[in-house]
């Protein structure tokens, strides 16, 4: 509130000189925001609710039983997510923010709901042998579940699920997805789940259906493609040239995109993740046949030279970024 509204209170009578001098110092004084801290704690409760409940579980479960487990935990997923559907119908015509308590709750439930299908699977074999099958339906759930709460953590649950999807997919229904990470088939599933969410992002972004929903998809496709070009390099010997290409490119997408977008974020890890990559095939590529004494040398002087380039550029765009945000 402006002192104009306190000032026209005190010619007009209604309060005091001492009162005046009150609101005015009180609304002077800077208050202090603790949304940051309610919701890191609330993170932090769920997280300590998740775990407690898998060390319950694996301490008794000899003494509890697969039913009561299974049951406990199924009426907690219930209840959670009972009552985020009463809130969201209780709230849905008004004006009020959502709440913090329910979108935890929610992110809670959704834990939940994935223990209780994995442990119908383990326990009960409730899909049989089909453990793809046992991942696509809390996929379907929790994408449903994040559309219609607009809910960015359960999304980032559901993309989790989509990539246990197809890993158990391409290795043929392993109960954990994958083999070996450096499977070839693991790499390039990866890459071109890693461009479809890039692409998915982008189409999102332009649509009026949940474009906030673009950072999330844009953040598991940044960091999938980038791992699985270097995987790439590191587990196609005779096609590393091909996979550090499509990391450069990569690079100088997101380097693009970081400048318009003034987006730190993503100057940084780009840089960082064409330079491991990069690094990568310097040292166990082009010097790897040097005497070893030389090999140390040319690693040490590359890596120092390397460095400091990096660290210059970095700076650079930093620079740019900040200098385009003040013209703009």
């Amino acid at each position: 509130m402006s002192n104009t509204l306190f000032e026209g209170l005190l010619n007009k009578g209604l309060i005091s000189e001492t009162s005046f001098e009150k609101l005015k110092n009180s609304a002077s004084t800077p208050r202090i925001s603790l949304h940051a801290e309610i919701r890191a704690l609330l993170y932090l409760g769920v997280l300590l609710i998740s775990s407690g409940i898998g060390v319950l579980v694996y301490k008794h479960i000899d003494q509890l039983g697969h039913l009561v487990i299974v049951g406990s935990l199924a009426t907690a997923c219930l209840a959670c997510f009972g009552y985020c559907f009463w809130w969201r119908n209780s709230n849905i015509k008004t004006t009020r923010p959502s709440s913090a308590l329910a979108d935890y709750i929610l992110l809670l439930g959704s834990i939940l709901l994935l223990i209780v299908i994995g442990y119908l699977q383990t326990q009960f074999h409730f899909f049989g042998t089909r453990w793809g099958l046992a991942s696509f339906i809390p996929m379907v759930l929790l994408f449903a579940t994040a559309y219609y709460f607009d809910h960015k953590g359960v999304l980032s649950l559901a993309i989790i699920n989509l990539a246990a999807w197809a890993g158990i997919t391409i290795n043929k229904g392993t109960w954990y997805g994958i083999k070996e990470l450096n499977q070839e088939g693991t790499i390039i599933t990866a890459l071109s789940l890693s461009i479809f969410l890039v692409l998915l992002a982008n189409i999102v972004k332009k649509r009026t259906v949940k474009p906030h929903f673009s950072a999330i998809y844009q953040q598991f496709g940044f960091h999938g493609l980038f791992l699985s070009s270097i995987a790439g390099i590191i587990h196609f010997d005779k096609l590393y040239i091909a996979w550090l290409f499509l990391l450069v490119l990569s690079g100088f997408y997101y380097l693009r995109k970081a400048i318009t977008e003034k987006s730190n974020y993503f100057l940084v890890f780009s840089c960082l993740y064409v330079y491991a990559g990069l690094s990568y095939v310097f040292s166990a590529k082009i010097i790897k046949g040097l005497q070893e004494e030389n090999e140390i040398y040319a690693n040490l002087f590359y890596y120092l030279i390397s460095g400091i380039s990096v660290a210059f550029l970095l700076s650079t765009l930093n620079k740019k970024i900040k200098s385009d945000d003040r013209i703009s």
